[in-house]
């Protein structure tokens, strides 16, 4: 399995985490603003974090985008 990457958008505040590349077949709301991106076979590929300064609290501190 690859590393997975991260990625931040201070302009929209959106925090992502790519688990694999392709084409997303269907999303799933987990919780509200949180959702998942599954592929066809209903494989995880990533996830979407709205509004992240709000929703991970004091675990996320925002700045610039940026890609980990």
């Amino acid at each position: 399995m690859k590393k997975p990457k991260i990625n931040y958008d201070a302009k929209s505040d959106v925090f992502y985490i790519v688990i694999k590349n392709g084409y997303e077949e269907d999303h799933k709301e987990v919780a509200p603003g949180i959702f998942v991106e599954l592929d066809k076979k209903g494989d995880l590929m990533g996830i979407e974090i709205l509004n992240a300064s709000k929703n991970l609290g004091k675990y996320f501190s925002s700045g610039k985008s940026q890609v980990i």
